[in-house]
């Protein structure tokens, strides 16, 4: 089986390192770099190109766009999987547009820094396909793609066809199959639902040190209850990074729900209990990644500066020549310092925005905003 990967990024590199490792032939493009002449016998076109969010909030096709006109250029019908996230409605207006090769939409359920072990092991798959199609064309494109997972996931041939839903058993996860926008509805669903539940959690645990009340205990309970589930149950600080913050963006641009005002709420809590010098320790939207787009911890950082506030920050992943998504008038309005360097006494307020074991310091007598609750 040989399958291009047209996307060469973050998600795009991992993926086709795993589907090389599969005994899968992998043609890499990267459109970024132009178009090479490698793909035109694959079986199928995998594509994971960025979908940026407009002004809008919506997601933008275009980098989808031309691939697909790339793709239009050859003589055969090989299907395309399409892996980026989109709004609901865009693969059918897609496949309008670009009726020769079959879209079937898979968009993946992954983590920065784990997304070769959650692309070999997902916890479940997700294929949306055209239901108005013929038959002959749904078999043929849905074999396909089960054939890339099954290559995959190392297990036995899925039994999913159009409309059917597989279930889990101990070898190989479930797989889902419905039309183009339920899926696409789907994923924007689940991204929305797990940013809820974190908000929430966040903002019991700052109800609870505004009242200091032990909050631990609190979400020890919430844990033991099978409705609730102890996954996304930790508390520590609003969400961040490249999916979840756009995705509820995303969502309200079309719907009348917004999930992003405790979002908001929870970051005006943080900003009223700052005195007037602040230091940061840690900005990025999670421990040990680089990447700062949609951190929750530079959002209080802007308000701060909007309140005309020194700040200054620390974290250990910072590398002024590589900081992903790093706003660059916060870059100018802050100070960069190191740990060996810091006198605590400098400043009012002191915010651990990120939990690094470097952090865990003599904060004695100094008002400590611990957005993790950790170190005691």
């Amino acid at each position: 089986m040989k399958i291009s990967v047209f996307g060469q990024g973050k998600l795009g590199v991992p993926i086709a390192n795993v589907l090389q490792g599969s005994n899968i032939t992998v043609a890499r493009v990267d459109p970024a770099q132009g178009y090479n002449d490698m793909y035109g016998d694959s079986d199928a076109h995998a594509v994971i190109v960025p979908t940026p969010s407009g002004e809008d909030g919506k997601f933008v096709n275009t980098f989808v766009e031309s691939v697909l006109q790339q793709l239009s250029r050859l003589k055969n019908d090989s299907p395309v999987i399409l892996l980026s996230t989109v709004m609901p409605g865009s693969c059918r207006e897609l496949q309008s547009k670009y009726p020769q090769h079959p879209i079937f939409y898979s968009p993946q359920f992954v983590d920065l820094g784990h997304v070769e072990a959650k692309f070999r092991r997902p916890d479940f798959i997700l294929i949306g396909f055209d239901e108005k199609g013929s038959f002959v064309e749904q078999r043929k494109g849905l074999q396909c793609v089960n054939d890339m997972y099954k290559n995959i996931i190392s297990a036995s041939a899925y039994s999913a066809s159009p409309g059917h839903s597989t279930k889990a058993n101990s070898k190989y996860p479930p797989m889902f199959t419905m039309n183009w926008e339920s899926a696409e509805t789907a994923k924007l669903a689940l991204n929305n639902f797990l940013a809820m539940k974190l908000d929430f959690v966040n903002l019991i645990q700052g109800f609870c040190m505004a009242e200091n009340i032990d909050y631990k205990p609190v979400f020890e309970m919430l844990r033991a209850e099978p409705r609730i589930g102890n996954q996304f149950m930790s508390p520590g600080f609003g969400h961040g990074g490249p999916c979840l913050t756009r995705d509820q963006r995303a969502l309200n641009a079309i719907t009348d729900i917004n999930l992003l005002n405790s979002r908001d709420a929870l970051t005006d809590s943080v900003v009223s209990q700052c005195g007037d010098k602040v230091l940061v320790l840690g900005v990025t939207y999670k421990p040990d990644v680089r990447m700062v787009e949609d951190s929750h911890v530079c959002d209080v950082i802007e308000k701060l500066l909007e309140q005309g506030k020194p700040v200054d920050f620390y974290d250990p992943m910072y590398r002024p020549d590589n900081m992903d998504g790093w706003p660059e008038h916060l870059a100018q309005a802050t100070s960069l310092i190191r740990i060996p360097d810091m006198s605590l006494s400098d400043y009012d307020t002191v915010i651990i925005g990120v939990p690094y074991s470097d952090f865990n310091l003599d904060y004695a007598d100094k008002h400590l905003i611990n957005l993790w609750g950790t170190y005691g």
